[in-house]
């Protein structure tokens, strides 16, 4: 009986550790969430990517998680006029990159300047986000 008690507690102490998990925590998906404001659609002509991304606008301490296909990339980076680049190998067919705005600085709403290059082109947008809106875009691969 000592047993079983000493092993229920530890069950309940290792349980009580674990959090349920927010849209962000999911398996990804090719799809921008239904919560994620869908702010464009763009076509890139490679799998492989480099995003830049940094505040364009005033540099008022965003902080922000960036994610591609539901995988976070960043997380609770605060952007600067620096860019910070990272390589992606996206699936063939619809992607989607976005924002989930952590602080939004005194000058709301996060604002990101992304640059997509896939080796041919590049394409600037921007990403607005806000504490209570992620903001995203779709990216369609089409070699």
């Amino acid at each position: 009986m000592k047993t079983i008690s000493i092993m229920l507690l530890g069950l309940t102490l290792a349980l009580s550790g674990c959090k349920k998990g927010d849209d962000t925590d999911v398996l990804p998906s090719s799809t921008l969430p239904a919560n994620y404001s869908n702010q464009g659609t763009l076509t890139v002509k490679s799998n492989t990517l480099k995003i830049c991304l940094w505040d364009w606008s005033v540099v008022d301490g965003d902080v922000i998680d960036l994610l591609v296909n539901g995988k976070k990339l960043l997380s609770n980076y605060e952007l600067t006029a620096n860019q910070k680049c990272i390589d992606v190998k996206l699936p063939d067919g619809e992607s989607w990159i976005g924002i989930i705005a952590i602080n939004e600085g005194y000058n709301p709403p996060a604002s990101p300047r992304v640059e997509l290059s896939d080796g041919v082109s590049t394409q600037a947008f921007d990403i607005l986000g806000y504490i209570s809106k992620p903001g995203g875009y779709k990216i369609n691969v089409r070699k």
